[in-house]
């Protein structure tokens, strides 16, 4: 399952505002989980960089120090929140100074004395409230000053600071994360090209969220996020086939398109569903000039030659050629489709 920013948002003050779930308890429960993670990438003579914001992403970095204070471990920490953090991060925040931890200021040479060192960075300066671009500024600053530190390892808390949760097409962040822990469930930016390349790898996490938060929530949904964490193999995709399997138990699928100049698209689409594990694969192309290129794994209709396809006939073949799925587009300019079909 993919939660959304504003369904997380949304489960987690549920939680606490209507089920009692303490906040703290929450943030707490997230650091330490993200305390553990770091861990995992530590390695002697690694030194921790924990870099925290003013919200509660940035809490749960400050948490991240607190148990790195009590751990001995050798860090330091970047304290951004100025005079706005919420409550909780400053609760954290008077933990670890109760600790006699100091928190830095970042200035344009906070980090000058880090380069050259075996570093573990966490980002924990935005969190899921990012829209839109990252605005000039301090945050913006200090993560283009810690890009130039290229450490081998960069742990994202929820996502690296400057992306948006909920968008998959967006520039690279000004410090792309190695890896990234998130909680509850994934975010599209974690599983969406081209931009969970930015975030690493991803691992998810539970939180003790009330489950009746979280059926309320996913359960106001009119559609679902469907991501598959390990794709099953094609011999457990066809296990179930008989040995006397022909080509319409695999499937036929019909794809349509290609023009010229642009006959590659197509025939990779069809080549692929052959791949994939389709019985049959038909090719439908717009142009006769595509002819040359045809491959005689596929058999090739004549019914969009003109670039236009109409109802009936189109009807006709997935009818009678007993047809399971369409594809319609690669290679293509503008659709081949009538507006009485797209209606």
């Amino acid at each position: 399952m993919i939660w959304t920013a504003s369904e997380a948002q949304e489960i987690d003050r549920l939680s606490t505002a209507v089920h009692g779930i303490p906040s703290l308890d929450l943030m707490d429960e997230a650091g330490l989980k993200a305390y553990h993670f770091a861990l995992r990438q530590w390695k002697p003579y690694s030194h921790f960089v924990v870099l925290a914001g003013a919200g509660n992403n940035g809490g749960d970095a400050l948490v991240v120090a607190r148990y790195l204070a009590e751990a001995e471990f050798s860090f330091e920490v970047f304290d951004l929140a100025a005079d706005n953090e919420t409550p909780e991060r400053q609760e954290q925040r008077l933990r670890l100074e109760h600790k006699g931890i100091s928190l830095k200021k970042f200035t344009s040479k906070s980090f000058d004395h880090l380069h050259g060192k075996d570093l573990i960075l966490i980002d924990g300066l935005l969190g899921l409230g990012m829209k839109g671009k990252m605005r000039p500024g301090l945050v913006a600053d200090c993560l283009k000053a810690a890009a130039t530190l290229k450490a081998k390892v960069v742990i994202a808390i929820d996502l690296p600071s400057g992306l948006d949760a909920d968008a998959w097409e967006q520039d690279a962040p000004p410090l792309p994360a190695t890896h990234t822990i998130t909680f509850g469930e994934k975010k599209p930016v974690h599983v969406a090209q081209p931009s969970s390349r930015f975030c690493g790898e991803t691992t998810r996490v539970p939180l003790n969220f009330s489950k009746e938060a979280i059926a309320k929530v996913i359960g106001k949904r009119r559609y679902e996020f469907i991501h598959t964490e390990k794709a099953p193999k094609l011999a457990e995709l066809w296990s179930f086939l008989p040995q006397d399997a022909h080509k319409y138990d695999r499937g036929h699928v019909l794809a349509i398109g290609g023009s010229p100049g642009k006959v590659g698209a197509i025939m990779m689409a069809a080549q692929a569903a052959l791949k994939a594990g389709a019985g049959w694969v038909s090719v439908a192309p717009l142009s006769e000039f595509l002819a040359p290129a045809w491959k005689r794994e596929f058999t090739y209709e004549s019914f969009a030659l003109e670039g236009e396809i109409e109802l009936k006939p189109l009807e006709d073949f997935i009818e009678k050629r007993k047809v399971k799925a369409v594809l319609i587009g690669p290679g293509t300019m503008e659709t081949p489709l009538t507006k009485v079909i797209l209606a």
